[in-house]
């Protein structure tokens, strides 16, 4: 099966739709900052398993927005473990956040860093793919 590589600003604009769904999870008192973290290590899935729909296979709320899909690189279904594997390297400046104290320092620089490295293996690979999408065995692509 042949795809084409999803666009680096449809890839921008959709995590901003997903970032912002992540933001009003985290406005949810007391496990708000979980629920956001949650869904954004499994947004490429869950909308699938909740809706039970195949055209929500590799979507995210964000990558449906825009026309994207993630799909395996050896085919094969994005489940919750593939969709929370592709995500990992997007939370751990979150996940850090959450310590207190140290956490609202170091939080913001890691995820800034991983974000830095995540865009630098975006542009530079030739299929498109982020560390998370090298973790996860999958490539974004435009849904076709």
């Amino acid at each position: 099966m042949r795809f084409e590589k999803a666009d680096l600003s449809q890839r921008f604009f959709a995590a901003l739709v997903d970032v912002f769904i992540a933001g009003l999870l985290g406005l949810v008192p007391l496990l708000g900052d979980l629920l956001a973290v949650v869904y954004m290590l499994t947004r490429d899935a869950i909308f699938y398993v909740v809706m039970t729909t195949g055209d929500w296979r590799g979507r995210s709320f964000g990558k449906r927005l825009m026309g994207l899909r993630v799909v395996r690189t050896g085919g094969g279904p994005v489940d919750l473990a593939v969709s929370v594997k592709r995500n990992l390297p997007l939370v751990v400046g979150s996940v850090i956040l959450m310590v207190p104290l140290i956490g609202k320092f170091v939080g913001p620089l890691v995820a800034l860093a991983f974000i830095a490295l995540e865009i630098v293996a975006i542009v530079t690979d030739p299929r498109g793919r982020r560390i998370g999408d090298r973790l996860g065995d999958t490539t974004v692509v435009r849904a076709g």
